[in-house]
């Protein structure tokens, strides 16, 4: 799967481990799954892949967020992405990571 990140501090969070806007904090825990399940993503080649690990808890939202899909990082954090193929190729777009209990 390609990675692409909509948000900068998302993508300093995976290169770096931490990002420079002061807005964006998370414990060290919570980055270093974070990372973790991105290098996951990356190591797939079929979306279905995703499905059979259990831990993730991966599935498709619905309601108002229908064109996203949530990837569990902890018990509290979730990760939204949107998933596609293009031509021959899976895309993860990584849009958010956001407290499970606040919307």
């Amino acid at each position: 799967m390609i990675i692409v990140f909509d948000k900068y501090e998302l993508q300093e969070l995976y290169e770096k481990g931490y990002s420079e806007n002061r807005r964006v904090k998370f414990q060290p825990s919570v980055i270093k799954q974070y990372i973790k399940i991105i290098n996951m993503m990356i190591a797939i080649e079929k979306l279905e892949e995703l499905y059979q690990i259990k831990s993730l808890y991966f599935k498709k939202l619905i309601g108002a967020k229908s064109m996203f899909h949530s990837i569990r990082v902890n018990q509290k954090y979730r990760l939204e992405c949107i998933i596609s193929y293009d031509i021959f190729l899976l895309v993860g777009k990584i849009m958010s990571l956001t407290n499970h209990y606040q919307s």
